[in-house]
């Protein structure tokens, strides 16, 4: 029983050293890309912003305003909003913006209702693209906020390095409770270890509420084609067929001009509705440095669990000595982490929120990794699978 409960207590602690390693690696590699600053050179690049939309009538007007208002010149701006078989009133609030705007190259597509598809957004970019006329495609969110130097930004950085693929910021904003504060900060998170993975030339995520990448490109990576039996994963499966076939041509876009604001979620449930969709797209992970990661994270946080548990039933003093350390080991590597993410969108106050961000992210991977597995999720009015 020795020989086991030391080979326990080795590997827990093993996995708590990996991760840190990792996230102190990512720190340096966040610490190493450069902010980028817009010098408003004339840009030449036509660029076609593709917005998908399912109900989203709260949303997508102000969407739309916001990139009305950008700098970049008319001309070589194209607008796309794709309904999604809306049931409320999407459609009709395009329609009076695209009547409202009649200068302007904005279009409403709209998606023919297919049951037996699991495309879903990937089927509304695809369709797109395919009739969009930009060399640079742009994708956000019907619900998101961004500032009027946006897409100025991604064109200057795109014609000063060409990448393949441009990764670029998204943050949560306009918390109204302590629940959505916590968010926030796991979200941004997410959001500087995608910019130290690029960084590192090893990509492992990106957000598709702030992705520009070239239409040649997406063409030649055949789309959305082998991940379409799933509703989720429209920009991560697409980043990594870019990876594997334009290694080392994946930027990350580090510009407070070309943050993208969304919202967190204000409801427990809808959180966890919008988690399981994001762990629904796992069973297509083909990337071995995806894949790793992913274990490794959700091992140590499991470990932390763990730990947590036996100290409460185990005789001896054992497991809380291994508990406090991988707790604290966690706490430190992720603070360090996470304190320059939050001062590059001027978020540090957040860091106050820190200690309970971490209890909830520990218990909730945990948790995730148990229920998530079914693969059911509802997310705007479907069930998916």
């Amino acid at each position: 029983m020795t020989i086991l409960l030391f080979i326990l207590l080795f590997i827990l602690m093993f996995a708590g050293i990996l991760y840190a390693i990792m996230m102190l690696a990512f720190t340096f590699k966040w610490l190493s890309v450069p902010v980028f600053e817009i010098e408003g050179k004339t840009p030449v690049t036509a660029i076609t912003v593709i917005i998908p939309a399912r109900n989203e009538k709260e949303n997508i007007s102000m969407c739309l305003q916001n990139i009305l208002s950008q700098n970049y010149p008319q001309n070589l701006t194209e607008i796309i909003v794709v309904d999604d078989n809306s049931t409320d009133n999407t459609v009709d609030l395009v329609e009076k913006i695209i009547s409202g705007n009649p200068d302007r190259k904005i279009s409403l597509l709209k998606l023919k209702d297919v049951s037996t598809t699991a495309l879903f957004k990937k089927r509304a970019i695809t369709e797109a693209v395919a009739v969009s006329t930009g060399k640079l495609i742009v994708t956000t969110d019907a619900d998101c906020r961004m500032g009027n130097k946006w897409l100025s930004t991604i064109a200057e950085y795109y014609e000063l390095n060409q990448p393949k693929m441009l990764l670029a910021p998204v943050t949560f904003a306009e918390e109204k409770s302590v629940f959505e504060k916590l968010q926030t900060l796991e979200f941004i998170g997410y959001i500087g270890v995608s910019a130290a993975a690029v960084a590192m030339k090893n990509p492992l995520m990106c957000n598709g509420a702030n992705l520009a990448y070239e239409r040649e490109t997406f063409n030649a990576v055949g789309g959305y084609k082998h991940n379409d039996n799933l509703a989720s994963g429209d920009d991560v499966f697409l980043m990594l067929k870019i990876k594997k076939m334009f290694p080392g041509d994946i930027h990350f876009l580090k510009s407070k001009e070309a943050i993208v604001e969304t919202f967190a979620q204000k409801k427990l449930n809808d959180f966890f509705q919008q988690r399981k969709r994001w762990l629904s797209k796992r069973p297509g992970y083909n990337d071995f440095s995806v894949i790793g990661t992913a274990l490794l994270v959700y091992a140590f946080n499991l470990f932390v669990v763990l730990g947590f548990l036996l100290s409460l039933f185990a005789d001896g003093n054992s497991f809380l000595i291994l508990f406090a350390f991988l707790f604290l080991l966690k706490c430190f590597s992720d603070f360090v982490f996470l304190y320059p993410v939050a001062k590059f969108f001027g978020r540090r106050e957040l860091l106050w929120w820190f200690l309970p961000e971490q209890v909830l992210v520990i218990f909730y991977v945990t948790l995730m990794g148990i229920i998530g597995t079914n693969g059911k999720y509802s997310w705007k009015g479907r069930e998916l699978k």
